[in-house]
């Protein structure tokens, strides 16, 4: 003879495996309408009233809006060094187009910030603050960041690669034959990390 809560139970479910079995099929319809009514309006919402840091991000967003969203990283890598003057016109270049596509609140060049190059000058960052949070800028601007600050590398003197999680979203959601087609570009400008 079973003893315990669920050893009772287990002997009644045994007894009575129809009546248990409908229990269950119950349940389950339960649970899959209760899942319809909450419905998929999935949001990604970090507020939380009443705190500090949702008051200093309410200010952000209505006095300081570049500074307000998310942020993308291009990280550039040239082996003659990031200081060199054709280099560092080609970066700047590239920057200034970035700045002016669709999304972009400011760019920060690598030359702004002593720390943001490596000592030995080969690897730097540019960081491309964006006009909103990551899932507000439209994948079809991030994937024209990505795709700017990979023109300005050649496969001989630099290289340049994008981070931050608004372009994994956008690499993510890439359609299958432009992930095709952008797979040898994609290889080129991720040399010999």
């Amino acid at each position: 003879m079973t003893t315990g809560v669920f050893g009772r139970l287990a002997a009644w479910s045994y007894r009575r495996r129809w009546i248990a079995l409908g229990l269950w099929a119950l349940v389950l319809a339960a649970v899959t309408v209760a899942a319809q009514v909450a419905g998929t309006d999935y949001r990604n919402d970090f507020t939380l009233p009443g705190t500090q840091s949702q008051r200093a991000g309410d200010l952000l967003a209505e006095h300081g809006a570049a500074q307000a969203g998310d942020a993308l990283q291009i990280v550039l890598k040239a082996p003659g060094g990031l200081r060199a003057p054709d280099t560092e016109r080609r970066v700047r270049d590239m920057l200034g187009r970035v700045a002016a596509l669709p999304g972009v609140a400011a760019v920060r060049a690598p030359y702004d910030d002593r720390a943001a190059i490596s000592r030995d000058g080969t690897v730097g960052y540019a960081t491309v603050a964006l006009t909103g949070k990551a899932e507000q800028v439209p994948r079809g601007d991030v994937v024209r960041i990505v795709d700017t600050a990979r023109s300005a590398a050649s496969p001989a003197a630099s290289s340049a690669a994008a981070g931050g999680s608004r372009w994994r979203w956008a690499e993510t959601r890439r359609a299958a034959p432009r992930r095709a087609a952008a797979a040898p570009r994609a290889r080129a400008c991720w040399p010999r990390w």
